[in-house]
């Protein structure tokens, strides 16, 4: 599953994001080990990927949040992820 927050009430995406990482940690990882959340100012596309292909440590799914994905400099890495998503493949 996916989910993409953008635009200009930042508040309100923040507090949805919130509500999401709270959501998955209360089902499925309460200790934290499954969650990660990515600064994508500076990410390399393989930093992405390393995270999404990881399996999972002692449960079912991982959740990983990749903040400010617009900002990174590197074209590439923005439709590079743009393309997997298209496939469907995380």
């Amino acid at each position: 599953m996916q989910f993409l927050l953008y635009g200009a009430d930042s508040q309100r995406s923040k507090k949805q994001l919130d509500k999401f990482v709270a959501e998955f940690k209360a089902r499925r990882d309460p200790q934290g080990y499954n969650t990660v959340i990515l600064e994508g100012e500076n990410l390399l596309f393989e930093d992405i990927t390393g995270h999404y292909t990881t399996s999972p440590f002692l449960g079912e799914k991982r959740l990983v949040v990749i903040k400010n994905i617009s900002k990174n400099k590197d074209i590439s890495v923005q439709e590079n992820l743009c393309a997997v998503f298209e496939a469907n493949q995380l």
